[in-house]
């Protein structure tokens, strides 16, 4: 940002600039030297003074204009896509693993930084690409325990210890 040696600005320049700031037409930087240099209540005075009418047309003709322009510049939405075959499978095993722990509202992973009870996240023992959409397994007990969000960041890309959790956790599964 360029440095701006500060002068003293006339009040008539003062009104000249607060005018244009109000249509829209104004230098931010000269309006905030303005405002810098000058005290609020010549900005509350300056407030009062109504706008002659030419004034107000062309305050209007801007603010219509702009208007105008955001709505031609607003973005484009695409469409949302479809959930897929997997998407429905991973909903549904979802549904019935809440149904499996409605009562369980603890990180049975218990690691060290622990959350206890929030937020509570399906830890399963495979990614769920491993599933290859297969409802019963993904949705399977000793396939998922529940974890916090903390203890489920450590098992996550840990295969071994994954595998030490479930075991203590859940029978063993071929």
């Amino acid at each position: 940002m360029k440095k701006i040696k500060l002068r003293k600005i006339s009040e008539i320049e003062m009104v000249v600039l607060l005018q244009d700031w109000i249509l829209g037409n104004s230098n931010a930087e000269l309006i905030s030297i303005a405002l810098r240099r000058h005290c609020r209540k010549f900005v509350k005075e300056l407030q009062d003074i109504p706008l002659s009418e030419e004034l107000q047309k062309v305050k209007k003709q801007n603010v219509v204009s702009k208007l105008s322009e955001k709505k031609d510049k607003q973005m484009k939405r695409t469409p949302l896509r479809k959930i897929g075959k997997i998407g429905k499978v991973n909903l549904e095993a979802n549904r019935q693993l809440k149904k499996l722990f409605t009562n369980q509202d603890y990180c049975e992973i218990q690691l060290e930084g622990c959350l206890k009870t929030w937020p509570l996240q399906f830890c399963h023992r495979h990614k769920r690409a491993w599933y290859k959409g297969n409802v019963e397994l993904l949705a399977d007990r000793n396939q998922v325990v529940i974890g916090c969000q903390n203890c489920h960041e450590k098992i996550e890309f840990s295969k071994e210890l994954t595998e030490e959790i479930f075991k203590k956790l859940r029978k063993q599964v071929d």
